[in-house]
């Protein structure tokens, strides 16, 4: 009644018409406060039933497209084409599988009732929750919020669904209770993991959003920490152990991994700490530190996992099941040591053992633990290179967007499953993004905050999802994953074996052989009764201490004693006896006492060093020079194995003679050939990575030959266009040439498949093959079809077509193109990373460069009259140089090519890439440039780029249309430079990492081999044909020609395994991997014309 009064009074006058203004300003302004300035928060559902009197609402908040609503769809204005998922995302297909032939009924859905926590409705845009039960902590409030922030990110787009929610971390619906003649369809439920052996279909869990109990912040704010953390300590300058820390007290699994804890008895070369105990660094404070609530008060200074990532190795090991701490482990750059887990999440299913982390058996923890420790200390580059791919795998798979990606597709897979329409079931309630949380403070209230998505803004179309796997590719994965574990396995077992022969007391023995012994010799000082003993070191050991008086002698042994003759009956070892000091035979009878507690034995192996320094005239000098011959020798004939360490699985020798000797000036001397080069390629480290995506083209090349084969007579129908023959007989190589290719082609095709068999000496199978080195595929498959058609000639090539044969193979100038001075692509690929980091993309020369010659090409002389010097009228805002213009290669040479370096040419943000007679080799050189390259659409296509995608690793461009389509990209870039850039980087980053020499001689190994188990017929040696060896090919050439060959000579065989082979596409895949670039490019298209309209 006050304020109606006092509102009547107030109207009198206009003073009171402003007071009453200014009153409802306080009135909206307190309404503000009260709810925390529209603070973005979902009431949490286990607190629903204290407010059971209160009616919910609903408010709606625009989002920031044109003040559209939630449920339409605002993005598209600034959309950009998207791109491909990552692999991961084919596992939605494999977990909806159980579901595929049915489809999901209402029943199916209503059975899983009794195990979720809550439901989820979404209708129209809208989301709707029933809940059921309370779960652990505030899971489901971060769980629905991240759904919530979807709708945001994603308005009108997600399809109307309902599912039943379970919150914790172990499955409970199992395959073996809906299996047999009775059994019932399986109920459908959404979890945070999965199992072998159940049902569920597996969603991110809640930390993606945060996990306010514990403080770990959002995924997105964890993640720019821990690569922050990363950078802080480099891996070589982190601690060399193995770090873990958390509860040991949820699970027996956690306690038993305590063991391998360090103590007085044995070092597991793990350090593991106790979550609670750790905080309190003493245990005077450990009472104070037992609880969250303490920690939180000291701003959880002991807990920030971005300060955790201080050792090399870490360890991920499931608590009562599944647990979250993986991701954060991975993300460390640490070798992660993935204790094999029961469970897994969304992501996990697409990394891989050896390449992503190293396995280690739960039943064998310490003894895995301490040899993987050991292994990476020894082998610190693998080590690390496994804990940064595995690292590199979170990071850029596991972005926020691609989270929310990974939601979006899952849910959209799902809901077409669905056989019945959605409904708002009676017991649930609307949340929304503007539903207010009052019970929520603290650090839960400011996770949400952070976490929120306030609008859709520019946000990108979800990416392409990728293909199902087919049940070959997906068995080929499981099996792969299998065999590296195994393998692992079976170094760690190795390992520890000889580890523990080693540790057996020569004097207690033992009584089982073989038994691997070091023996050290030694001498007594004559100016003292002491012994000189040096500790143990690796063989060869040459011991260097030496004064004017003394002489001291090493001798070290490795003898496997067997069970074969007596060690008495060596005559080497008697002779050494009889002129070797007292102390040297005492020493010597007293192991051979020991080993006559085990059994007979024999001198199996053998290597050692023995350094002598001696007083001149002594007379034992003969004898000690005469031992070191006998040494010598012995070395020899055993073929140079000399056991440098025992490290589990290095079993080969790394000492290998070079067959080429290179002078002081670093060219190749002529010799002749040196047989000592190894034939049987023995790689100390059995581990293989997964090849590039586009080593699936290989299949594809060779498909058309699949079902036949391929016979002599195909092979011999290619000689009328072939450049050369090759064979490859029990490793060697013999060429028929036919005719003379431009430049040297032809030299460097061949010198590159020779480094590839001393790369892998033995490993290439028998073949042989025709070669054509020009720039266009000369075998159109119109000749060969038809009913009597005759079988399609086989020959290798550059580059293909799509209305061409041929089986194509990387060019020559991977071994460098000496006529135009381009090094080899070792050195060039360097050359440009090391140029890119120069000119900062932002400040390079805003247009679109090129340069070369446009007389070889009718499409390069129209691209000419796009530069900005043909008319005064208009500039199409690219820069265009002839090549020939100003450079007469000769001239060029003298002055040391200083005009025409590719690595001095990456100061454009744009460079454009257009064919020339046919395919051109510069693509890889434009590309490697981390400018946005500009491709003029090509007809031709070499071995890697087909793999490439536009709008993600390049902008297409139209022949029909180059001015107008080079204008609009350049524009749309530098409107657009964080994109544009992002292009560059992506395009660039393809070459740097898939393109290394190392995956180039896999591709040719893969290729070989494949090729070779087509021929139905037996390779024989021409009459006609040479043999050809690197000696002989690089004796006759000079200048250039000889320093590249010089640079690219493989020298050593590899250490490891050729990369392992990706499965051939399927047709489906095939076909939607073409046509979703099609789609792109036609995308392009789209905005060009529409964007040339508007100019217009």
């Amino acid at each position: 009644m006050i304020f109606i009064n006092t509102f009547r009074a107030m109207k009198r006058s206009l003073a009171s018409t402003i007071l009453l203004l200014f009153f409802i300003i306080l009135l909206a302004g307190a309404l503000c406060f009260w709810i925390d300035v529209s603070v973005i928060v979902a009431v949490p559902l286990s607190l629903r039933n204290r407010f059971t009197g209160r009616p919910w609402a609903s408010t709606e908040f625009s989002l920031n497209c044109s003040n559209q609503s939630t449920t339409t769809s605002c993005v598209g204005a600034n959309e950009t084409s998207a791109m491909a998922c990552p692999g991961f995302f084919r596992w939605i297909h494999e977990d909806l599988r159980p579901w595929k032939d049915t489809r999901i009924s209402r029943d199916m859905l209503e059975r899983a009732k009794k195990h979720a926590h809550f439901r989820l409705v979404i209708v129209e845009g809208k989301a709707y929750v029933e809940q059921y039960s309370k779960p652990y902590q505030t899971r489901d409030v971060f769980t629905i919020w991240g759904i919530l922030q979807l709708l945001n990110l994603y308005p009108g787009k997600i399809p109307d669904l309902e599912l039943m929610f379970r919150c914790g971390d172990k499955t409970v619906i199992q395959k073996h209770d809906i299996q047999g003649s009775d059994a019932t369809p399986p109920a459908v439920l959404f979890q945070y993991c999965g199992h072998s052996t159940a049902l569920n279909i597996v969603f991110p869990d809640w930390t993606f959003w945060g996990w306010a109990e514990t403080n770990i912040k959002p995924w997105k704010i964890m993640l720019e920490g821990m690569v922050g953390g990363n950078k802080r300590i480099k891996w070589q300058d982190r601690e060399p152990y193995a770090y873990w820390r958390g509860n040991p007290h949820v699970s027996p699994n956690r306690e038993d991994l305590m063991k391998c804890n360090v103590s007085d008895k044995y070092d597991w070369l793990a350090r593991l700490y106790e979550q609670a105990s750790f905080l309190g660094h003493s245990p005077t404070n450990l009472a104070d530190w037992k609880n969250w609530g303490k920690e939180r008060e000291q701003g959880y200074k002991h807990s920030k996992l971005e300060d955790q990532c201080t050792h090399r190795y870490k360890i991920y090991i499931e608590g009562n099941s599944w647990s979250v701490s993986e991701k954060y482990i991975l993300a460390c750059d640490s070798m992660a040591l993935l204790i094999k887990p029961e469970y897994y999440d969304f992501f996990s299913r697409s990394m891989e053992p050896m390449q992503h982390y190293w396995p280690v058996r739960a039943s064998n923890k310490c003894k895995d633990i301490k040899f993987a420790v050991e292994w990476g200390n020894n082998h610190s580059v693998d080590a690390q290179a496994i804990g940064k791919a595995g690292s590199k795998f979170i990071q850029e798979n596991l972005k926020m967007e691609y989270v929310y990606e990974y939601m979006f597709h899952l849910f959209k897979e799902y809901a077409k499953l669905l056989r019945f329409k959605p409904k708002i079931p009676a017991g649930a309630v609307e949340v929304s993004s503007e539903s207010t949380a009052s019970a929520l403070g603290g650090l839960w209230k400011m996770f949400i905050l952070e976490s929120v998505v306030k609008s859709p803004g520019d946000a990108l179309v979800p990416c392409t999802a990728p293909p199902p796997y087919d049940a070959h590719n997906l068995q080929d994965l499981f099996q792969r994953k299998e065999n590296v574990r195994r393998q692992v396995e079976m170094w760690g077992d190795e390992y520890w074996e000889i580890l523990n022969k080693k540790q057996i007391s020569i004097l207690l023995g033992g009584r089982e052989a073989p038994l691997i012994i070091k023996l050290y010799f030694l001498k007594e000082s004559k100016e003292s009764d002491n012994v000189n003993r040096f500790p143990p070191a690796p063989i060869p050991l040459i011991v260097n201490h030496c004064t004017a008086d003394t002489v001291t002698v090493t001798i070290m042994c490795e003898i496997h004693v067997g069970n074969s003759m007596d060690i008495h009956q060596d005559p080497f070892f008697l002779s050494s006896l009889d002129d070797c000091h007292g102390v040297v035979k005492d020493v010597f009878l007293g192991i051979q006492q020991a080993l006559n507690l085990v059994h007979n034995h024999f001198l199996e192996e053998f290597c050692g060093v023995c350094q002598l320094m001696k007083k001149w005239g002594s007379p034992t000098v003969f004898f000690f020079f005469f031992l070191a011959l006998l040494l010598g020798a012995f070395v020899n004939w055993v073929d140079q194995t000399i056991i440098t360490s025992i490290k589990g699985h290095e079993k080969y020798p790394s000492i290998i003679e070079l067959p080429l000797k290179r002078s002081l000036d670093g060219s190749i001397k002529e010799q002749s050939r040196v047989s000592s080069y190894p034939v049987i390629f023995r790689p100390s480290n059995l581990s293989s990575t997964a090849c590039p995506e586009y080593f699936r083209w290989i299949h594809e090349d060779l498909r058309i030959w699949k079902s036949t084969g391929i016979s002599r007579a195909m092979v011999e129908r290619a000689k009328d266009y072939a450049h050369f023959r090759l064979v490859i007989l029990k490793g060697k190589i013999y060429v028929e040439k036919y005719k003379k290719s431009f430049h040297t082609r032809d030299v460097f095709t061949i010198w590159g498949i020779l480094q590839l068999l001393r790369l892998y000496p033995g490993k290439v199978p028998d073949l042989e093959l025709m070669f054509w080195c020009e720039d266009r595929p000369v075998i159109l498959k119109k000749d060969y079809q038809g009913t009597n058609a005759t079988a399609s000639p086989s020959i290798f090539q550059y580059c293909g077509h799509e209305d061409a044969l041929g089986i194509v193979f990387p060019d020559w100038t991977f071994w460098g193109w000496a006529e135009t001075n381009v090094s080899p692509w070792k050195t060039l690929s360097k050359d440009l990373k090391e140029a890119n980091k120069r000119t900062k993309w932002k400040d390079r020369v805003p247009y679109a460069y090129w340069r070369g010659n446009p007389n070889v090409a009718a499409s390069r002389k129209q691209l000419m009259w796009c530069n900005i010097n043909v008319s005064d009228k208009y500039d199409w805002n690219a820069r265009l140089y002839k090549q020939a213009s100003y450079i007469d290669w000769r001239a060029e040479s003298k002055r040391g090519y200083e005009h025409s370096r590719l690595e001095d040419q990456c100061t454009h943000r744009y460079k454009i890439y257009i064919e020339g007679r046919g395919w051109s080799v510069s693509d890889k050189y434009i590309l490697a440039c981390d400018s946005m390259t500009l491709f003029v659409k090509p007809e031709y296509y070499d071995f890697f780029i087909r793999s490439m995608v536009p709008l993600q690793h390049y902008w297409p461009v139209s022949a029909r249309n180059k001015c107008r389509d080079i204008k609009f990209a350049v524009e749309w870039g530098n409107k657009h430079t964080d994109k544009a850039q992002a292009i560059g980087k992506a395009g660039s980053k393809f070459i740097q990492e898939n393109l290394k020499m190392e995956y180039v001689y896999d591709y040719m190994f893969h290729l070989l081999t494949k090729y070779a188990k087509l021929l139905k017929f037996q390779p024989r040696i021409p009459e006609g044909a040479v043999e050809v060896y690197s000696e002989t090919m690089a004796r006759p050439h000079g200048g250039l020609w000889k320093k590249f060959m010089a640079e690219t000579l493989v020298n050593f065989p590899s250490d490891t395994l050729p990369c392992t082979m990706p499965p051939p596409y399927e047709s489906r895949t095939l076909e939607a991997f073409i046509a979703s670039k099609e789609t792109v490019t036609r995308q392009v298209e789209r905005w060009e014309k529409e964007n040339w309209k508007k100019f217009n």
